[in-house]
């Protein structure tokens, strides 16, 4: 399926740049009326800064959802092969080892601290 939101966020964050210096260097400032005076404002800075931001949240998106979609297929790929059920039989022994470490050590403490209450 054709994805167009990589293609979108580069074009928001081209023309945000471009929109964000040319109003930096090129544009006088104009002065908006308010209720209190005039506010002297050049309105293509935060408009051009304001498409970059938005350019960058929506690379961000396009390419966790792209990375999220490599990994859902990769992963069905695995299971289609049955690779992925080799790795999961080392992970539950791997826990079993360590569980049975971790008892043995209770053990240890256990009889350590018998022992000091023996002595005393």
């Amino acid at each position: 399926m054709i994805d167009i939101a990589k293609p979108l966020s580069i074009l928001f964050l081209l023309l945000g740049a471009l929109l964000f210096f040319y109003g930096m260097f090129f544009t006088q400032f104009v002065e908006f009326p308010i209720p209190g005076g005039k506010v002297p404002l050049k309105l293509n800075q935060p408009v051009g800064l304001f498409m970059f931001l938005f350019g960058m949240v929506a690379w961000f998106f396009s390419r966790y959802v792209y990375l999220k979609t490599f990994e859902d297929g990769y992963n069905q790929r695995r299971v289609e092969l049955g690779l992925a059920d080799d790795e999961d039989e080392d992970e539950d022994e791997d826990e079993d080892e360590d569980e049975d470490e971790d008892e043995d050590e209770d053990e240890d403490e256990s009889k350590s601290a018998k022992h000091s209450e023996e002595s005393n």
